[in-house]
């Protein structure tokens, strides 16, 4: 009898699991990690200030060097990204396997390949640049970046980054829909939000702006739901 009196209790009147702490935590690691976004391609925009590689790589390498400490923070901040991915994808997951578990493994999946792809995108852009600029001349440091991106294994590498970007966070929320967490405007402001982001980029304060406050718009409805729910028992 104790036993039925937990699991009813446990399960609220639609017949979702009262939600852990660490799913509460991973659900509100959905709005925190469109937030780090933001902050780090402000810095990164801040650090560069419109040099790249390809058309000034002498200006670009000075820029990381002269601001060694917005470039170490946006590479931080990069981290703590990968980090708050990590946890959101098993709390969507946990959220959405019972009602949506093709969409829920389909974003797990997905989520996951994101997190690593941030981690190689965190290693070869904030990492080595940091170093070729401590160590290297310029046309040096650019070589060594083409022949970098150029390898087969890179590419191999770093395609998770690209398909994450594209496709993690609108599938969290067609899953988290499909849970009925979300409404469906959500999940078409979400998908607004990763569209603009590949249009605009994250690497300035206004597709780093544009991206994080649309995923934000769109998550927080299921963020307050679950919290909702862990409070109401």
């Amino acid at each position: 009898m104790s036993a039925l009196i937990e699991t009813t209790t446990a399960t609220n009147a639609e017949g979702r699991r009262r939600p852990s702490f660490a799913v509460a935590a991973g659900a509100i690691a959905l709005l925190l990690a469109p937030i780090t976004a933001w902050a780090a391609g402000t810095l990164e925009s801040l650090a560069l200030d419109g040099t790249s590689p390809s058309s000034d790589p002498t200006a670009f390498f000075a820029a990381i060097a002269a601001n060694a400490g917005l470039w170490n923070t946006y590479g931080v901040l990069m981290f703590a990204m990968t980090l708050f991915t990590l946890a959101w994808v098993p709390a969507v997951w946990r959220l959405t396997v019972d009602r949506s578990p093709r969409w829920a493994w389909t974003a797990a999946v997905i989520g996951t390949l994101y997190a690593i792809g941030q981690m190689v995108h965190l290693v070869s852009w904030g990492v080595l640049n940091d170093a070729l600029a401590a160590s290297a001349e310029a046309s040096a440091a650019l070589a060594v970046i083409e022949a970098f991106e150029s390898s087969w294994f890179f590419v191999l590498v770093f395609a998770p980054y690209l398909l994450g970007a594209l496709l993690a966070a609108p599938l969290a929320a067609v899953a988290l829909r499909r849970a009925q967490l979300l409404h469906s405007w959500s999940v078409v402001v979400i998908g607004v939000g990763t569209v603009a982001a590949v249009i605009l980029g994250t690497d300035n304060p206004v597709g780093a702006t544009v991206f994080s406050v649309l995923l934000i718009t769109g998550f927080a409805p299921a963020v307050v739901r679950v919290l909702r729910d862990r409070a109401s028992r």
